[in-house]
């Protein structure tokens, strides 16, 4: 029997595959004298290790943290599945914060280990400049559009997900007042408040898009 699929859903899925083709495109780049040098996510063999350490050192105080990324082509593929089988766009947003958190990392160890990479090799020419490749800025814009599109159809479809909505809010609340009072301070706790806090501006859209949703039910049912 032919399943019905959604455009939003359709979209998700497709994101999630572009992702994995993003990690085998260049994530990180330098240029050496007339040269270009640049490796996949997993080129840089140690990119793992390294936000491990960034993780621990600057914001959680745990480490294995950074281990986090080896997630990022499995929720690609179990967001593919549930996505043809549940519908649970919740679980789109999550593996499009889990690549958005990826790039964020990469844009830091660019910054860092890239850098000393760059001085290291700088002997052997004029190293002009070092940035992220377009794999990572692929993945950026294509899990800002699974995240919007997730939160398009909660939104849209209010009622079906309310329950999520109302732990959203609650998660948001909690999470922007922890920041508040516990920044200065690292843990497991402030990466959950961190968590929180991502949700704000998706949030507010997605009740921008209830707004929406309900304008147009009552105009049909008037």
């Amino acid at each position: 029997m032919k399943k019905n699929i959604s455009l939003a859903a359709l979209i998700e899925m497709s994101g999630s595959l572009l992702l994995l083709l993003c990690m085998l495109l260049p994530w990180f780049q330098f240029s050496l004298n007339e040269s270009v040098e640049s490796f996949s996510f997993w080129g840089r063999t140690g990119f793992v290790n390294w936000a491990d350490r960034y993780l621990c050192d600057y914001w959680l105080g745990y480490s294995n943290f950074g281990y986090l990324l080896y997630l990022f082509p499995i929720m690609c593929v179990a967001n593919i599945i549930m996505q043809y089988f549940f519908r649970l766009p919740w679980f789109s947003f999550y593996a499009g914060v889990l690549s958005a958190f990826a790039v964020l990392l990469a844009y830091h160890y660019r910054l860092d280990d890239m850098l000393y990479f760059v001085r290291l090799y700088a002997r052997l020419g004029n190293v002009s400049s070092a940035h992220l490749g377009i794999g990572a800025i692929l993945t950026a814009v294509i899990s800002m559009l699974m995240m919007i599109s997730a939160w398009t159809h909660l939104g849209w479809y209010y009622k079906r997900y309310r329950i999520y909505i109302i732990i959203v809010v609650v998660y948001c609340i909690v999470g922007c007042a922890g920041l508040h009072f516990s920044w200065a301070s690292s843990g497991l706790l402030l990466g959950v408040f961190l968590l929180g806090a991502v949700h704000v501006p998706f949030l507010v859209y997605g009740l921008l898009v209830i707004l929406c949703s309900w304008f147009v039910s009552h105009r049909r049912m008037n």
